[in-house]
């Protein structure tokens, strides 16, 4: 009786920790995938505004010849 109790919490424990890994696993993968999208959109963000400035810097030139 008292073997099987302690398989049994055994199994259960296991079960637990593969579980809790899991969990833990998809957290990591969802703020990676949070991080890249962000780095994403802030490379997107600065190669706008550069792209903006150099037009910006083109019409004060021209503005000025």
């Amino acid at each position: 009786k008292g073997i099987d109790t302690r398989k049994l919490l055994g199994k259960k424990g296991l079960d637990l920790k593969d579980t809790v890994k899991s969990k833990i696993n998809e957290l990591v993968d969802g703020i990676a995938d949070q991080f890249e999208n962000a780095k994403s959109e802030a490379d997107y963000l600065v190669e706008n505004g550069k792209e903006k400035m150099s037009s910006a810097k083109s019409q004060i030139k021209q503005s000025y010849s």
